[in-house]
């Protein structure tokens, strides 16, 4: 005779305990079987600890010191691993750097972002591969193309206030007053920040690796209440755009980064995180403002580098520009560094005496419509240079006179001229994660550059020619080898606690901690109550459901005839260890007679 058990559990650990009221009768010489089993295994994709978090890039190893940053350690489930790749992002953008001129040779001279792209991140992506991305990230203007063209409607970065408050792009002939902004003629002078752009879609933020937003004073009063002068520019956590169409200015909640300027006569405030939507101020005045050409106004400079954010004010009192005063340097902590950045500026000042200089940033390249850089620009054609009939190639060329010593370095002929196929580019990762990934790197448990990696111009050959595209696509793309997969590979034993079989385990005992087995006794047969081990393989959702085509029964160790009361079996890893599971788990057992 044979009797059926069926056992349910919502114990996380897949504990399964039973009483049964009836009780089972039994003789000596029962046998139990596991019929089946299902249940929902949250198992570990991946994870990073300091064995495999270490993060290198540098795309000219010939020049630049290498900028090496760790990934947070953490474990990543199959139900949370996008979580990892969010968190690579971000890792491999603190490897981004300008250098300094202080004498650093970590980083490099163009402002670029990393992006990671996987199967369904956005209804963009296509195939079921991993992609990092790199690519170079150029300087641009809001409403103005680098060539000089008016922005279409469908490739203008910057919008308007919700409630249409009055701010306009000023026009001009003389392109060093580019874009400039200022309230609307009928605006009056005001405290409110109801008067502001914004980035027109979510996608307009600031670059995720280095970058800048910047813009200098054109025209400031000193007239009337501090607060009623001057204007703001800053980058916020949360989307501008989406401010609430009942709320009339930029809530002070939103004011994550930001420099103020108010009266001529006053200094300048600077917010961050450290005291946060506070101002803070800098203990100093604007020194230019009011120059006929604006070429040595005051620079009001955001700037991401690395995983740091540096607030600063240059001016021309010196030869060659000095810093307004000592930058404001915040650290990006790891909750927020994969956090977009999104530009606004707001203006209090009524036209008449207040106008900002001609805005630039460096927009994240990864933009849609932006594949070959067609919004951000395949060159920086600012203007042309007095008298040399040539185009600058860069917003910092137009202010190389005023401000030479104090900018930051910038590579121009990255975006204009035949690249220096010299460079010898690097990324290096644990090849655990290039595995991960799907890549087909040499797989030692150790640090493995991805080689060989190429220029990330690719429309160039070796002899400096063009393929045949006529756009500058300033940008490498790495395709994993493989289809990407989170895969279930284990080997699960069934345990029953509570009564004794005739199974032995002879397994490796070296499984840390949690292992039943005794240092002692390694690869040596002993009893253990096991009634079933599970083989699964690639079953990348973690629902196991195990039926044996042949029901196999263990003999239970009885010496007489009993009565079963209780049932309490659980299930474990391979290594013997709890596991975790999500929901309900099903066990049905047979007893035989």
């Amino acid at each position: 005779m044979v009797k059926l058990v069926r056992l349910t559990t919502d114990d996380e650990t897949c504990v399964f305990k039973s009483n049964l009221d009836a009780g089972i009768a039994v003789s000596k010489d029962a046998k139990i079987a596991l019929q089946n089993l299902t249940f929902e295994n949250e198992y570990t994709a991946l994870t990073i600890d300091d064995s495999n978090n270490r993060i290198i890039s540098n795309f000219d190893t010939t020049i630049y010191d290498d900028i090496e940053f760790n990934i947070p350690n953490g474990v990543y489930s199959k139900s949370d691993y996008t979580k990892f790749f969010d968190s690579l992002q971000a890792t491999l953008n603190c490897t981004l750097a300008i250098t300094g001129l202080s004498g650093s040779t970590a980083g490099g001279a163009a402002y670029a972002s990393y992006y990671i792209d996987y199967p369904n991140k956005t209804f963009n992506s296509n195939g079921d591969n991993i992609v990092l991305k790199y690519r170079y990230t150029p300087m641009t203007s809001p409403f103005t193309e680098n060539n000089g063209d008016t922005r279409s409607d469908e490739s203008i970065l910057f919008q308007g206030s919700q409630n249409n408050t009055g701010i306009q792009v000023l026009t001009t002939n003389n392109i060093l007053n580019r874009d400039n902004l200022s309230k609307e003629e009928i605006a009056p002078a005001g405290s409110s920040r109801n008067a502001y752009m914004f980035g027109k879609s979510d996608e307009v933020m600031m670059s995720r690796g280095s970058g800048i937003f910047c813009c200098r004073i054109e025209n400031l009063g000193d007239a009337g209440a501090s607060d009623d002068n001057g204007f703001g520019i800053g980058l916020s956590y949360t989307q501008v755009k989406d401010i609430a169409f009942d709320e009339t200015e930029i809530p002070n909640t939103q004011r994550d980064f930001e420099i103020r300027v108010k009266k001529s006569s006053d200094n300048y405030f600077t917010i961050t995180p450290t005291s946060p939507n506070t101002e803070v101020d800098s203990g100093v005045a604007p020194h230019s403002f009011v120059d006929a050409s604006g070429i040595d106004n005051d620079l009001l400079m955001i700037r991401k580098n690395g995983n740091k954010i540096l607030l600063n004010v240059m001016n021309s009192s010196g030869v060659g520009g000095v810093e307004a005063f000592t930058g404001i340097e915040y650290t990006i902590p790891d909750a927020d560094i994969d956090k977009p950045l999104y530009p606004y500026i707001y203006i209090c000042g009524a036209a008449s005496d207040t106008a900002v200089g001609m805005p630039f940033i460096t927009v994240d390249p990864n933009i849609e419509g932006n594949d070959e850089y067609e919004v951000i620009g395949e060159s920086q054609a600012v203007r042309e240079s007095p008298g040399a009939g040539v185009s600058s190639s860069n917003f910092f060329d137009i202010l190389a006179t005023p401000f030479d010593d104090v900018l930051p370095s910038i590579d121009n002929d990255v975006y204009d001229t035949v690249p220096n196929f010299t460079k010898k580019p690097k990324i290096s990762m644990n090849s655990d994660i290039w595995h991960f990934l799907g890549f087909n790197q040499r797989r030692n448990k150790d640090q493995v550059s991805y080689r060989p990696l190429p220029l990330p111009i690719e429309n160039y050959t070796v002899d400096g020619q063009l393929t045949g595209l006529n756009e500058r696509m300033l940008r490498i793309e790495l395709v994993a080898d493989k289809d990407f997969s989170v895969v279930l590979s284990d080997n699960f034993v069934v345990i029953l606690d509570n009564y004794s079989l005739f199974s032995y385990d002879a397994s490796r005992t070296s499984y840390g901690m949690n292992s039943r087995n005794p240092s002692n006794i390694a690869n040596r047969g002993r009893r253990s109550n096991i009634l079933a081990t599970i083989p699964v393989n690639n079953n990348n959702d973690g629902i196991v459901e195990y039926e044996p085509n042949t029901i196999t029964y263990i003999d239970l160790d009885l010496s007489t005839a009993e009565e079963i009361k209780n049932l309490n079996l659980r299930v474990l890893n391979k290594d013997l260890s709890p596991i975790e599971i999500n929901g309900k788990a099903v066990m049905t057992l047979l007893i035989q007679e």
